[in-house]
């Protein structure tokens, strides 16, 4: 077997995590938080879930909450879409 050497920059070599703090990101938190509740609030989805019949949960998720445009580009404030 023939070994190869690969000598090209790798550009995810220089990125650094950096840890944020409870008060950064809240952008992301409001977001979840805009999203999940209409999810977690579906009778449907409840029901399907404690009934364990989780192909039912997620087909109803996906034709209900999958790619919704409209949504996308909204602003979110305190925690719900405007």
């Amino acid at each position: 077997m023939k070994s190869t050497t690969i000598h090209d920059h790798d550009p995810l070599h220089t990125y650094h995590e950096e840890a944020v703090g409870q008060e950064g990101m809240q952008v992301d938190r409001d977001l979840f938080e805009c999203f999940s509740e209409p999810i977690q609030r579906d009778p449907d989805i409840e029901n399907a879930v404690r009934q364990e019949q989780w192909k039912t949960a997620v087909r109803i998720l996906r034709q209900r909450y999958k790619n919704q445009p409209e949504d996308f580009g909204k602003e979110v404030k305190n925690g719900n879409i405007a």
